[in-house]
């Protein structure tokens, strides 16, 4: 009985930590697109918190990767 219960926690534990290094990359990959301090600064100050951090930032990086391909498609075309 405490082994199966030592067991769940370490994976609640596990998946919690791993939810937690998602956030931190979503997070960086956030800024990576920043080209000046201001810009830099403004997206820290946005940054996600609370229990609703990893939807939010989610969503954000499928924003920009909605975004990035809309940007390589106008490209494309422009060239053709």
């Amino acid at each position: 009985m405490a082994c199966t219960s030592f067991a769940r926690l370490l994976r609640a534990q596990s998946a919690y930590n791993c939810v937690r290094f998602l956030l931190a990359r979503l997070h960086i990959d956030s800024l990576l697109d920043k080209d000046t301090r201001k810009k830099v600064y403004s997206t820290l100050e946005k940054l996600s918190k609370g229990s609703k951090a990893l939807d939010e930032a989610y969503d954000e990086a499928i924003q920009r990767i909605r975004s990035e391909e809309r940007r390589v498609g106008k490209e494309c075309r422009s060239r053709w």
